[in-house]
């Protein structure tokens, strides 16, 4: 952990490094220094105080320090830098550049031409990754290229950024995270004059480059599978660095960090345990390298080489990296500022190209089954429970169909008797017996996974959760170990924010049940008045008012939810999609509960005009229906038409500056598509759970035609969500998740409230007086419909 956490080129002292060198830190002239020297010397003085036992229990080896040592006492000559470096540049390694193959296609090969403006002498042609290996690379982080840099960039950095900081360097200083790195920081700089957007640009690649390059050499002299690939976009304006830590350096971090890992089927056996029982799922522990090499850890093929196995799954690969990373740099702030301008993780070509075999395409729309282990693997538990979800609910509404279909038949055969509205009344308490079943199966199923995926440890593992970026916490020491410094809210502003956030929510309530109330009293005042376009003009002006509530609660969600404080981004994505459910609720539904439970009282001649509320209700039903169809065709063709309008713009760019466009790689591409984000995750769930609250409420009074249009919309959803993420959107980061968190709390209420809707749609809509004499120890008359 010493050697890992101590030898980063971050924390590196220049001037100790440069004291080793016998006094040259005493020049007073910038000079260039020998970068691999200085790592070598931080790395020294980490392993030798671990040695000593200042942080670590497990010395390094002593072949491991003289091969240190020796390297130090090499003389000058054996390296090819230059002596010296331009004074206004910052700290750089000095290549010399190859002559340019291809003008039209800038790929930057050394660092000097990196960190100094290029040009065509320095400029060197190297290609991008095949596609065919993009399965060995995890992380891509895109840089803007430093000798881009214009002055009207420079001048809108230091109007937007450099208010409230003194310098670049300052800056610099604060996307640090490591304390040990944030005190080297100083003197590791002072060599370059980081005084400008492009010298800092160009120390933040310089960081990134030096703090790879050192983890992997800290982890058995840097492995084979571990690299770090660089290579510029096809205009020249962009850095994309590829990461690959390959299995040495992440089982490395997965025994520092005591990541937890499943054991395998025969392990019970090499432990000489015995249980018996054939649904066993077999524990996780957390990981130690002593496990793997008694063959107790359960092996995963890897998928970038079909044959080869490996303790880790992609997803643990992405976590551990993201975590070890995060420890040192603040990657949400440098992206906040635009030093980094896109992190991605890396589509697998030949994982996608399977998926879409055999899930995501919309041949499979009537199909109801899914490689949820599969979709797990690639992007992650919480995707994984979000399918798992819509295809249990999905298969629960065939079951429903079963109770429709005859209810549908026995409504016809009865129309003209008393017994009319027997069957819709018995299909309303099967289906809130069946959402009620359907909830508690869900909950089980649930449960099941999270055993089986080892999910009960989230709370206790030591990996990092991804953190929120708008999150303006300070660094502070951890209650559990005083040593360790973590972000953490400030207890006062943050109870704060939750009394105003929930001031503005009620307030908010009030003013959209005030605007639907007006509308629908501003059509029937009107229409009194003879006015015969007034319910048209209504509901126009109603669907224009959803619309403008919803668009400005969005922004207010993201405001109120800053103000609560939350850390990471998972708690702060719940927290906002429960903001954005509760007011979308209100929003869509309140009009609807206004046609079936008080329209006909306040307004009876607008439902009489469309031939009852129960018919309006109907057809109100059927557009909802419809509408939620057309959004999930949308979500397929709006990613996929930014994606698609990013590059053809690109390449109208490099062909006004005269040069051709070319074809730009997979891993390029990424670059140019949409992140997932949290808000892109809840307007999925919102597509799928408010079609199951419409049916679930309002199916009543059309069974057949509410329940198999929902079927449709979800299953439609299903596999547009399927598609969109393999092929229209980057690669989603795999977050670990015990469930679909806020989306059970939905399901509650909605037991709570199928119960009560249906019961008064059975007083609204049915008969209750020819339905109330089928029964006759009932008092005589019956049951009255409510009146006024």
């Amino acid at each position: 952990d010493a050697l890992a956490d101590g030898l980063a080129a971050v924390s590196m002292r220049i001037s100790e490094a440069l004291g080793s060198r016998g006094g040259a830190a005493e020049t007073s002239a910038p000079s260039q220094i020998k970068l691999s020297k200085m790592r070598s010397a931080t790395l020294l003085k980490s392993a030798t105080q671990a040695n000593g036992g200042s942080r670590s229990s497990q010395p390094v080896p002593q072949e491991l320090m003289d091969r240190l040592q020796g390297f130090l006492a090499e003389p000058d000559g054996a390296t090819s830098e230059p002596d010296e470096a331009p004074p206004d540049s910052p700290v750089r390694l000095g290549v010399q550049p190859r002559p340019v193959k291809d003008k039209r296609e800038l790929m930057v090969r050394s660092r000097t031409a990196m960190l100094e403006p290029m040009d065509d002498d320095q400029l060197a042609f190297q290609e991008p990754p095949a596609d065919s290996t993009l399965g060995s690379f995890i992380y891509v982080l895109v840089f803007p290229m430093p000798s881009q840099t214009t002055e009207a960039e420079e001048e809108e950095f230091r109007k937007n950024h450099l208010r409230s900081i003194k310098a670049h360097q300052d800056l610099l200083t604060l996307m640090i995270e490591h304390t040990g790195v944030k005190g080297n920081l100083e003197a590791s700089l002072t060599v370059g004059h980081i005084d400008s957007l492009k010298t800092l640009r160009a120390a933040v690649i310089e960081l990134f480059s030096s703090f790879f390059e050192t983890l992997f050499a800290s982890h058995d002299g840097k492995p084979p599978q571990a690299k770090v690939f660089t290579f510029s976009s096809v205009d020249g304006d962009e850095l994309f660095m590829c990461v690959s830590p390959g299995s040495a350096v992440s089982e490395s971090l997965a025994d520092i960090g005591e990541y937890y890992l499943q054991l395998d089927a025969g392990a019970l056996d090499k432990l000489q345990i015995k249980l018996s029982g054939k649904d066993l799922v077999p524990a996780y522990v957390q990981y130690d390298h002593f496990q793997k090499t008694r063959g107790l850890l359960k092996m995963h093929e890897r998928p970038d080489a079909p044959g080869y196995y490996s303790i880790l799954r992609k997803v643990n690969h992405v976590r551990l990296m993201y975590d070890k990373i995060t420890d040192y740099l603040n990657l949400a702030g440098l992206e906040s500022f635009g030093l980094v301008r896109h992190s991605y993780l890396v589509h697998d070509r030949a994982v996608v190209e399977n998926l879409l075999s055999i899930w995501g395409s919309a041949r499979y729309i009537t199909s109801l089954s899914q490689p949820i282990e599969e979709v797990r693997d690639y992007f992650g538990e919480k995707i994984a429970f979000y399918f798992l979800f819509i295809e249990r609910l999905c298969r629960a509404e065939l079951v429903l169909l079963l109770f429709a279909l005859p209810t549908v038949i026995g409504e016809r055969l009865l129309r003209d008797t008393d017994y009319g509205d027997f069957p819709q009344f018995i299909y309303s308490i099967c289906l809130v017996m069946w959402f009620m079943f359907f909830a508690k199966s869900w909950r089980r199923a649930q449960a099941t996974y999270v055993n089986r995926w080892g999910m009960e440890f989230i709370d206790s593992d030591e990996i990092k959760e991804p953190v929120n970026p708008r999150f303006k916490g300070k660094l502070s020491p951890s209650p559990l170990d005083e040593n360790r410094l973590e972000l953490r809210p400030d207890t006062r502003e943050q109870w704060l924010g939750f009394v105003v956030s929930a001031a503005v929510q009620v307030a908010y309530m009030s003013l959209i049940v005030t605007a639907v109330s007006w509308n629908q009293y501003y059509a029937a005042t009107m229409d009194a008045k003879g006015d015969k376009l007034a319910f048209q003009i209504a509901a126009l002006l109603l669907t224009v008012q959803i619309k403008v509530f919803d668009y400005l609660w969005a922004v207010i969600a993201t405001f109120l939810t800053d103000l609560e404080q939350r850390v990471t981004q998972v708690a702060y994505d719940q927290s906002k999609a429960r903001k954005i459910f509760i007011m979308k609720f209100i929003n869509t539904f309140y009009s609807f509960f206004y046609v079936a439970f008080f329209e006909e009282i306040l307004d009876p001649k607008s439902c009489e005009e469309a031939g009852g509320c129960k018919k309006l209700l109907e057809i109100n039903l059927f557009y909802v229906y419809l509408t939620y169809i057309a959004f999930g065709i949308m979500d397929i063709v709006v990613p996929l038409a930014t994606f698609k309008v990013r590059i053809f713009l690109e390449a109208r760019e490099l062909k006004k500056h005269g040069h051709q466009a070319a074809k730009l790689s997979l891993l390029e591409q990424q670059a140019k598509m949409n992140s997932y984000s949290g808000d892109d995750s809840t307007a999925d769930y919102l597509q799928i759970v408010l079609p199951m609250y419409f049916f679930v409420l309002f199916s009543m009074v059309s069974p057949l035609f509410s329940v198999g249009l929902a079927a449709i919309a979800i299953m439609t959803q299903l596999r547009a969500d399927a598609w969109k993420l393999l092929v229209a959107y980057r690669r989603a980061f795999p977050d670990m998740s015990d469930g679909i968190g806020i989306w059970n709390d939905s399901l509650t209420f909605l037991e709570f409230l199928s119960a009560l809707v249906n019961v008064l749609l059975t007083l609204t809509q049915l008969d209750v007086e020819k339905l109330s004499a089928m029964w006759p120890s009932l008092p005589a008359g019956g049951i009255k419909k409510p009146s006024i």
